[in-house]
């Protein structure tokens, strides 16, 4: 019996051995992961961020154009009246030389 006694502790040795090392590898993995996860949140927060600053430069582009609409609207109307006057003044002016050349 006392003949198999280093047997047996070298096959506990291997098993206790075995077993740390699938432990170990199995805690890598784990941390691993862990690390991949915290790359993903960390990329997920940075491309959120992004958008919402893409978000707010759309917001105020819009606003821009609204503002830019609004100038273009009040132009097209003084433009008309503008028109409108100069069409009369000519009225005016030829009514003036039809007088004028009488």
């Amino acid at each position: 019996m006392t003949q198999y006694i280093p047997y047996i502790l070298s096959t506990i040795a291997i098993c206790v051995t075995l077993y740390s090392l699938f432990h170990k590898e199995h805690n890598d993995e784990k941390k691993e992961d862990y690390m991949n996860d915290t790359a993903l949140k960390v990329s997920l927060a940075q491309q959120e961020t992004k958008l919402d600053m893409i978000l707010n430069t759309v917001s105020k582009i819009e606003l821009h154009q609204e503002q830019q609409s609004a100038k273009v609207e009040e132009l097209t109307t003084r433009i008309v009246t503008v028109e409108a006057s100069c069409k009369s003044l000519h009225k005016r002016v030829d009514k003036m030389e039809s007088l004028k050349s009488e």
